[in-house]
């Protein structure tokens, strides 16, 4: 075949090239028909990208609105630090936000979309893999005085089928005061995933107990920050707060 190729193709230097595209593949060619779609099919009006899910520059979610809210208030003995022992724990139920957002801000931005809803029910995640910060606040009606109790309990409702990646971290605020101070009372693994065949959360208690010696003398903010591993950082985490509880010292 190749004796007989210089008395069937045209002489010029094109005719050999002509020869060596049949073995080398072209590389533009190659590149339009490993692309699944041309360049701009994913494109909405030409330059910005089109994306199948809503995408928002941060979420605050709020709980699901009932017909019949019930808001049990702190007894007066534990309002300013009064320091009256009880001996039942004082339940306070959740009905704060859930703030979700990308660094490096502080918090979610003005335009952030405000959503109903439960954590543990919709998830968010970020469009390009970045990671997300989550965040549930609860402010009180007054400031509850430290000395009120041995421990806070954050009871969740956990709906993550993920075995581990997620931490919860427990802060105080006082924002009566100048410079809003804050305390952290540590971080607890919610190591305990569930199994994806779960169709109802389950409940769960994390205990964080109150040093001694604490730089805020009351607390009238909750806030819980869910650490997420940077694996599983761009989905916010299946997981709800449904209540604090204030252990009494005795």
């Amino acid at each position: 075949m190749f004796t007989w190729l210089p008395y069937i193709l045209p002489h010029g230097e094109g005719s050999w090239a002509t020869v060596w595209n049949f073995f080398v593949p072209d590389q533009s060619r190659h590149a339009k028909t490993s692309s699944p779609e041309p360049a701009d099919a994913n494109k909405e009006g030409g330059d910005s990208p089109f994306i199948h899910d809503a995408v928002f520059p941060g979420v605050i979610l709020y709980p699901e609105l009932k017909p019949h809210t019930i808001l049990v208030a702190p007894p007066p003995q534990l309002m300013e630090g009064s320091g009256t022992d009880r001996s039942d724990p004082l339940s306070i139920p959740f009905n704060g936000a859930y703030w979700l957002w990308r660094p490096p801000g502080e918090q979610p931005p003005a335009t952030a979309v405000l959503k109903y809803g439960s954590p543990s029910a919709v998830s968010f995640h970020s469009t390009d893999g970045s990671p997300l910060w989550m965040e549930a606040h609860q402010n009180l009606v007054k400031a509850i005085g430290l000395d009120c109790c041995k421990a806070i309990q954050v009871v969740i409702d956990d709906a993550d089928s993920r075995r581990d990646g997620v931490a919860v971290e427990l802060m105080l605020r006082n924002t009566t005061v100048a410079g809003k101070p804050f305390v952290s009372l540590g971080t607890q693994d919610v190591s305990e995933g569930i199994s994806p065949k779960m169709t109802v959360p389950v409940s769960r208690t994390l205990t964080f107990r109150i040093p001694d010696q604490m730089k805020l003398s009351k607390f009238d903010q909750l806030k819980v920050s869910f650490r997420l591993e940077w694996w599983r950082g761009d989905k916010s985490a299946k997981i709800a707060i449904n209540r604090f509880v204030l252990v009494p010292e005795h």
